[in-house]
């Protein structure tokens, strides 16, 4: 590591690297009774993990988390954690596309179903993802 970070030509020092929290949310009027998230930033690679626990989904979307620390350089996906959804899921992704700051929660219904962008966060979903993703 340099003293001070700066950009180095020198491409065996480590000149990028930052440990913070971020704040993940649904948006609207949603409330929470747990809202928190975490990100490791090492030269482009940012390794994220949040906790959401949705109190009351008012305007809130039903689908995406928004927030992410850094816009995102390529496609990635999250591991996702998740309990009481507002409809029967089997399967749960988080997908993060390139030149966003969001995840979209994608999942099916029943295990021979492709995933999709369906209504899944209600009031009461508690939801701990994690992901690595470019910038």
């Amino acid at each position: 590591f340099p003293a001070t970070q700066s950009g180095s030509s020198d491409v065996n020092t480590l000149d990028d690297y930052e440990e913070v929290t971020w704040t993940p949310s649904v948006g609207g009027s949603a409330t929470y009774t747990a809202q928190g998230g975490a990100y490791t930033k090492i030269g482009r690679m940012v390794h994220i993990s949040c906790t959401l626990v949705i109190n009351v989904i008012g305007t809130g979307s039903t689908t995406t988390i928004s927030g992410l620390p850094f816009t995102a350089g390529n496609r990635a996906t999250a591991a996702v954690y998740y309990t009481a959804l507002s409809s029967s899921v089997t399967t749960m992704i988080g997908f993060i596309d390139s030149s966003t700051t969001t995840i979209a929660l994608r999942s099916s219904a029943a295990a021979a179903t492709a995933v999709a962008l369906t209504a899944v966060i209600d009031s009461g979903t508690t939801i701990y993802l994690s992901a690595t993703y470019n910038v």
